[in-house]
């Protein structure tokens, strides 16, 4: 028996009143919430390599790391990291019709999980001054890619 992928797509979304996708989205974003929520890890590896990815480099590369700064992350960068965890995930830049209450709900949900892991995360190092680390990236990125100055 054969069936084509649009047939089952088709069938199924008759069937649950949801597309593929949009389920196995939400199967992805639930795991990612219940981890971050329910392990003492955190965001890093080990958490990133339980589930949602399997190399340190698929992490999407435009969340910062938000800990152990002076002055602490705000509110907005926290939740901008939570955006960027959210479309990684999805695969969406921004959602559907369809999917904007689930998307706009799964930001509010892990941003209020950042902040929750933020708040408890302790260390003995003193805090990191914000102007040093952007100078230490630009350095880093001009030997990466050039200084841009040919």
């Amino acid at each position: 028996m054969k069936l084509n992928y649009s047939y089952l797509s088709s069938a199924f979304k008759k069937l649950t009143g949801q597309s593929i996708i949009e389920v196995h989205t939400k199967l992805r974003m639930n795991k990612a919430i219940d981890l971050m929520r329910n392990t003492s890890c955190g965001i890093s590896i080990s958490l990133k390599s339980k589930y949602v990815f399997e190399k340190e480099k698929a992490m999407c590369r435009n969340i910062k790391t938000l800990f152990n700064f002076d002055p602490p992350a705000t509110e907005e960068e926290v939740q901008a990291a939570s955006l960027q965890f959210v479309r990684k995930l999805s695969g969406f830049q921004s959602p559907s019709k369809a999917n904007e209450e689930a998307f706009g709900r799964a930001i509010r949900e892990v941003t209020a999980a950042a902040q929750t892991l933020l708040d408890s995360l302790v260390t003995n190092a003193d805090p990191r001054n914000r102007e040093v680390e952007i100078e230490r990236a630009r350095t880093r990125n001009a030997k990466r890619f050039g200084s841009g100055e040919d």
